[in-house]
């Protein structure tokens, strides 16, 4: 797990275990690991790439990315660029 950071671990994680959906066109909702609670993601589809979270970690950090987040991004780049990242390493 050299090249990847503890957040896009537990974000592949969460992709791997099927805790993300896409409830809109940019929106997305992500499990918590635990089942507890849901949360929002939105890909604001800006040239700056922005994407935000309603957890705590990203409201908190809002300049990095949350594994929620990570969660998503590994979804998009399986179903747009059809790149399976999701099982095995990076």
């Amino acid at each position: 797990m050299s090249h990847m950071s503890m957040r896009q671990a537990r974000g592949k994680d969460l992709a791997r275990k099927g805790k993300v959906s896409r409830t809109g066109r940019h929106t997305w909702r992500v499990e918590s690991s635990d089942g507890s609670k849901n949360y929002t993601i939105t890909d604001w589809q800006d040239r700056d790439n922005r994407f935000e979270c309603t957890c705590y970690d990203y409201r908190k950090n809002k300049s990095s990315v949350c594994k929620h987040i990570s969660a998503v991004k590994f979804i998009l780049v399986r179903d747009e660029f059809g790149l399976d990242l999701i099982g095995g390493d990076l």
